[in-house]
């Protein structure tokens, strides 16, 4: 059985097919790498994406009854690619999905947060129940001045402004990850703020690449044993986030 597909296009990077599988949003990998500038997309895939983020599933070509096979990747898998793109546009994509293809998918209800339960008493645990302002978030901002800064909030939004009028500078990306328990979010904010020492300007602020710091995130995540907020809780955030940066 197949699943509907929604295309996005964006002039510069091309079509990107997106499938829902279990109320998750999956990526044509082989879109994905190609418009990160991959000469390769089935190796990039292999190589850069863990196997527990990419599946399979029959996608029907246009214009065409026929289904194929085709290999999919969920935002996870998504982030690896970007990360290990050496584009400089890369970052641009990122930008393009995380604050236009994925909340354009929740508004169509495909990719909805706060859908309503299907019993009648919700489960206050599932990632529908929660609350934006219920999550700890583990968050990388990057600063208008080359640096970036490292922590953790309840209320990204309004640290956001915060951090603008402390520093008095702007905030040119942010990359950040939910988690339920301040204890978990802390072990990875931690082991990321230890990992970088040497390199620490004053406070949280340091002088470091910011996808390295991202990628040190992502790998702590798995390293610590702990698991965050199922990914359809970025969005949310991602509407909050968006909010602020247009301001």
């Amino acid at each position: 059985m197949s699943n509907p597909v929604q295309i996005f296009v964006h002039e510069r990077f091309g079509k990107i097919r997106v499938v829902m599988i279990d109320g998750e949003p999956y990526f044509v990998g082989k879109d994905v790498a190609t418009a990160l500038g991959y000469k390769k997309p089935e190796n990039a895939i292999a190589m850069h994406v863990d196997d527990e983020d990419k599946t399979t599933t029959l996608i029907q070509g246009t214009g065409s009854n026929y289904k194929s096979k085709t290999v999919i990747i969920n935002e996870s898998g998504m982030y690896a690619l970007i990360l290990s793109s050496k584009l400089e546009k890369a970052r641009e994509f990122k930008h393009w999905v995380t604050f236009e293809v994925l909340p354009s998918i929740r508004k169509t209800g495909s990719y909805s947060l706060f859908a309503p339960a299907a019993e009648p008493v919700a489960d206050k645990t599932a990632p529908a129940a929660i609350r934006p302002e219920a999550i700890y978030l583990v968050y990388i901002l990057l600063l208008s001045n080359g640096k970036v800064k490292i922590g953790i909030t309840k209320r990204l939004c309004e640290r956001l402004g915060e951090i603008k009028r402390e520093t008095g500078l702007t905030i040119d990306d942010i990359y950040f990850t939910p988690f339920m328990l301040y204890k978990d979010a802390r072990k990875v904010e931690k082991c990321c703020k230890e990992i970088f020492f040497t390199r620490r300007v004053k406070g949280e602020i340091f002088s470091v690449d910011f996808e390295r710091a991202c990628a040190a995130v992502e790998r702590f995540v798995k390293l610590v044993s702990v698991k965050p907020i199922d990914t359809a809780l970025n969005i949310a955030t991602v509407n909050f986030v968006a909010a602020e940066k247009s301001k």
